[in-house]
């Protein structure tokens, strides 16, 4: 909140608005004391409150804006279909299956085709795109052995 309000200060200068934040404690720290906010935390909250002091809550799934910035959006050129298709005419494949010890799994794609992956390749590619969106303490707790 306090960078979109510094970055689009020049537009805000002067005007009425309305902040619209998902995260309610962002609500609750503009009606505290400030003596109980951290430093920086205080003077973000002064340097918003200089602009607006009009926020509001509202829900994250209502917050339509706000909910689709979150999203990590992979753009993917890897056709899985395709590649499912080469797997049922692979042979070695087919032999390679049958060693226990390379962990392979099946997992069903929404095309209904079946992919053959490693298990471990498989899940630790999907967790690394996830890692984006975690925030730096979830971060910390997940990379915990």
């Amino acid at each position: 909140m306090y960078l979109s309000v510094k970055h689009f200060k020049h537009y805000l200068e002067g005007r009425a608005f309305t902040i619209y934040a998902n995260h309610k404690p962002l609500i609750f720290a503009f009606h505290q004391k400030i003596e109980k906010a951290a430093p920086r935390q205080a003077r973000q909250l002064n340097y918003i409150s200089q602009f607006s002091t009009d926020i509001k809550y509202i829900k994250g799934e209502n917050n339509i804006v706000a909910d689709t910035l979150s999203r990590l959006t992979e753009v993917s050129s890897i056709d899985y279909d395709q590649i499912a298709d080469a797997q049922t005419e692979d042979e070695e494949l087919k032999s390679l299956q049958t060693i226990t010890s390379l962990n392979l799994k099946e997992y069903r794609l929404l095309s209904g085709n079946y992919l053959c992956c490693q298990l471990a390749k498989f899940g630790s590619t999907f967790h690394k795109l996830s890692e984006n969106n975690l925030s730096p303490y979830s971060r910390h707790i997940t990379s915990r052995n």
